[in-house]
């Protein structure tokens, strides 16, 4: 392959990203803003920030069907080749590796619930903006955890990005017009989306680690496997839990049923969150 292909490969890919992470972030938030029936007759705005971190995870496993059968389209065309035929858990096994998959599902449920909270007090617009301090974040747990070094034009980055950051969080705040209640409702906003961008990082570290080790674990299994682990951890842990703790959705802090219900119900709404999940599986799929 030549470097001018290459080029056009990797721009592809960048492009690809920034299109699909968009899509996701619009979809969302356009989602959060749409009133549809609920399930006790009236109408109500479709916030619901763990339903939607539940299609993520759908969106997530969608890469796990996708991985075996590029895996079946290798092997049909490389039979010869020894690596093709090896466990994709490598030397790590099955049950280490759902171990740790479900702790790297446990951070992105997460930090994409805190992101999508965040949605309910900021515009989508500066919550896309804020995801760029999530390199701040990797840095440190980088130096921390990888005990890597970084280099001048690493720092100068940072620095751009945390400037970058101050910036947007003023004109957010400024454009409130000096009310009180709003200019706190930003800053909460910010300060989820921080929160998440936080564990995020984390959970990167963890990815860079297996997938960069000696296991060297396929990037779209792991993916899918944290998608399947996510959506496990969302139907038998938290949805019960938020169902059962007092809260402002019907009297849980997130009424599942009334969301599945919404979501089967409103064709809009049905749509646009099938286009998050897409978005999101086709994220992960480049």
């Amino acid at each position: 392959m030549s470097d001018k292909t290459s080029n056009l490969i990797t721009f592809s890919l960048i492009g690809g990203t920034m299109l699909f992470g968009t899509i996701n972030t619009v979809a969302m938030k356009v989602t959060f803003s749409t009133d549809g029936k609920n399930m006790f007759g009236g109408i109500e705005a479709f916030e619901k920030p763990w339903w939607s971190t539940f299609l993520m995870f759908i969106g997530e496993a969608l890469c796990l069907p996708a991985y075996f059968i590029m895996k079946f389209y290798e092997n049909k065309y490389k039979k010869d080749d020894k690596q093709l035929h090896q466990s994709p858990t490598g030397s790590m096994g099955y049950t280490r590796f759902i171990l740790i998959v479900l702790l790297l599902s446990t951070c992105d449920l997460l930090s994409s619930t805190l992101s999508g909270i965040s949605m309910l007090y900021c515009p989508a617009s500066i919550t896309q903006m804020l995801r760029g301090f999530l390199i701040v974040f990797v840095l440190f747990t980088g130096r921390i955890f990888l005990k890597r070094i970084p280099q001048m034009f690493h720092v100068f980055g940072v620095v751009m990005v945390i400037v970058g950051l101050i910036l947007v969080g003023l004109t957010a705040m400024l454009n409130t017009s000096g009310e009180n209640s709003a200019v706190g409702q930003i800053f909460i906003g910010i300060a989820l989306n921080l929160a998440g961008q936080a564990v995020s990082s984390i959970q990167m570290i963890i990815e860079e680690k297996i997938m960069k080790g000696t296991d060297s674990i396929p990037p779209l299994f792991l993916a899918g496997f944290e998608g399947v682990c996510g959506t496990l951890l969302c139907v038998c842990v938290f949805f019960p839990a938020l169902y059962f703790i007092p809260g402002n959705d019907h009297g849980s802090q997130e009424n599942f049923i009334n969301a599945a219900y919404m979501f089967a119900k409103n064709p809009l709404i049905c749509g646009l969150m099938c286009l998050y999940t897409l978005s999101v599986a086709v994220f992960n799929f480049i």
